[in-house]
């Protein structure tokens, strides 16, 4: 998968994969349903034992309505019947990439709720007159119900002007997602 920047590590067995996924961490593992010795659901249960994020995808030659009503009930992010194109294994990886960079993001906010990002109103410290003058402008629209579009040079300070309509709006008790 050179020309979509993917690593692939093959294992010529599902003993191996299982090993693989043991020592070190993978974001996807797509596995054959039929294998000798451990089958895909076999791979598919303890990759998700191992780690329950893991996207899983499931390929056959054999396929039938049960076996992949009892994939996706296991856990599988997708089932693809063989021979299948390259597009149709390209999609079901953008899929899949799409699908972490989510979960990661929705982590990334739980996380930020949780721990309420931080919840306590910062003093933000301004000597220019500019500044002072931001500030109380920003202090006085927190009080509507308005939004709000904040515009500038990277590093020039949004995020502060935000939390500080933030903590000073009614709606300060609430988290500040950024």
């Amino acid at each position: 998968m050179r020309r979509k920047k993917i690593d692939v590590i093959p294992a010529e067995s599902g003993q191996k994969a299982l090993k693989l996924l043991q020592e070190s961490a993978f974001d996807m593992v797509i596995t054959d349903m039929r294998m000798p010795g451990i089958t895909g659901m076999d791979v598919l249960a303890k990759a998700k034992e191992i780690n329950s994020n893991i996207i899983v995808v499931i390929i056959t030659a054999f396929g039938s309505i049960e076996n992949t009503v009892e994939a996706m009930r296991a856990g599988a992010f997708n089932y693809l019947l063989k021979p299948f194109s390259a597009d149709a294994i390209e999609a079901v990886i953008e899929k899949a990439r799409e699908h972490i960079s989510l979960v990661e993001e929705n982590n990334y906010l739980r996380h930020q709720v949780s721990t309420g990002g931080s919840r306590t109103a910062r003093k933000v410290i301004a000597e220019s007159p500019q500044m002072k003058q931001i500030l109380a402008e920003a202090t006085q629209v927190a009080k509507s119900n308005a939004s709000i579009f904040i515009t500038g040079e990277s590093g020039t300070g949004k995020e502060v002007i935000a939390r500080t309509i933030h903590y000073n709006s009614l709606r300060a008790n609430r988290p500040f997602i950024k």
